[in-house]
């Protein structure tokens, strides 16, 4: 019935949440850690900071997913719809503020931030590589703001939803966590794997383009 269906969601919600924690911070972690190697595979050495700017991305999407996954469950769509609308308004404004801070010589507020997030001292006009590293750091900061919505959204129902979970009715055919956890995987596996083969050919894209253009203005 319902209140068990609900109470069972819950409990899929919160092995799904521990998961993509995991999942998220891993990424995160490799993609920095890793981010040198990436660039120079990618041709591009000066991409790294890029790279490091946007892996925080990989995180807070992974955590996002797991609240939009458990709202969308209960046919509530308006975490979904508000929190991907914040994220890209604030991409889009963000992105543009940057780019516009960082052209020529940038003022010193963000040549302060840019000392002490990217560990880098910029002299004169500022290089591509921090200027591209700037913009995606807008797209992180936009994910940290969805983020933010999508868990003011939970807290503000929490109460609610614990009375739900207190009322629900136990009818023994609870699964068990690591049921739960196989079938979590067992479907996430195939998106991830569609995502991550998008992403590779991003990657592959932007590199042949750089050095499509590198070899152009040589020749």
């Amino acid at each position: 019935n319902e209140r068990q269906n609900h109470e069972e969601s819950h409990k899929i919600f919160k092995i799904a949440l521990r998961m993509f924690l995991i999942i998220g911070f891993v990424g995160t972690a490799v993609m920095m850690s890793f981010s040198k190697i990436f660039a120079n595979s990618a041709k591009m050495p000066g991409a790294y900071l890029a790279m490091i700017a946007i892996a925080p991305t990989i995180f807070f999407i992974c955590v996002s997913s797991a609240y939009r996954g458990y709202f969308q469950g209960l046919s509530d769509m308006r975490a979904t719809s508000f929190s991907q609308m914040l994220e890209q308004v604030f991409k889009s404004g963000l992105t543009i503020v940057f780019v516009i801070l960082t052209v020529g010589v940038m003022p010193e507020i963000m040549q302060f931030l840019t000392r002490i997030t990217m560990l880098y001292s910029p002299h004169g006009t500022t290089p591509p590589e921090i200027m591209a590293a700037w913009a995606n750091a807008a797209s992180s900061a936009a994910t940290v703001i969805s983020f933010s919505y999508l868990l003011v959204f939970y807290l503000r129902r929490k109460k609610t939803i614990d009375e739900k979970i207190k009322n629900s009715i136990d009818d023994g055919k609870k699964q068990s966590s690591k049921q739960l956890m196989k079938k979590i995987l067992m479907l996430s596996i195939p998106i991830s794997l569609a995502s991550i083969i998008t992403a590779i050919n991003r990657v592959v894209d932007l590199a042949t383009i750089t050095r499509g253009i590198e070899i152009a203005f040589q020749n």
